[in-house]
């Protein structure tokens, strides 16, 4: 009986402790950063889905940067960029090249990448899309939301995605099966373009 009531006690004294303590829900709730948006040309309609995100929940819009050709195929330029920004969140979307030129500088100065796309889809506001995410376990689910995007375009929901996790409101989830997202063939006219995630 005595052993028992001690195990009992111990369990509820031990979850009440937890409670307090940086694991918990309430506690793991992200500190937020300021944000820092570095853009290219053509990603107007992914800006405005996470200005879209960030407005609704009465968030300030983040800093945005030009990424442009001097500052991205110099790598001294592109690390002195980012040290500037040391404490931020950046979110990035462009072209392919230069998210492989903008990771080998994330990795230069020690930024924490949280995830890091590749998307393609079609121009027109209901067309289909194919998206990639190498992903931390802290935003999981983000090829599923991807993916489902609740009647817009895709690529105002992929901002949307985006700004959630720039703002620390990501809830993470179990990705779904995206088997049925994987047919179909993709219009000619395609929009390409890569995002990244990063605490610098």
């Amino acid at each position: 009986m005595l052993r028992r009531n001690f195990i009992a006690l111990t369990a509820v004294g031990v979850g009440a402790l937890a409670a307090g303590l940086p694991g918990s829900a309430e506690a793991r709730a992200e500190a937020v950063r300021p944000v820092l948006l570095l853009r290219t040309q053509g990603d107007q309609t992914v800006v405005a889905g996470l200005h879209d995100a960030l407005d609704a929940h009465g968030l300030a819009r983040p800093k945005e940067l030009a990424l442009d050709r001097p500052i991205i195929f110099n790598p001294v330029a592109l690390r002195a960029l980012l040290q500037q920004y040391k404490g931020y969140r950046m979110v990035g979307v462009m072209d392919d090249c230069s998210a492989i030129l903008l990771n080998s500088a994330l990795m230069d100065v020690r930024a924490r990448v949280l995830c890091s796309g590749h998307h393609i889809g079609g121009g027109s506001e209901n067309a289909p899309s194919r998206h990639i995410f190498s992903a931390s376990s802290r935003v999981s689910g983000i090829t599923s939301a991807a993916h489902d995007t609740k009647g817009i375009a895709w690529t105002r929901a992929l901002g949307g995605s985006l700004g959630l996790i720039a703002a620390g409101l990501w809830v993470p989830r179990p990705e779904a099966d995206l088997a049925a997202n994987a047919g179909g063939t993709l219009p000619d006219a395609t929009v390409k373009m890569a995002s990244l995630i990063a605490d610098l």
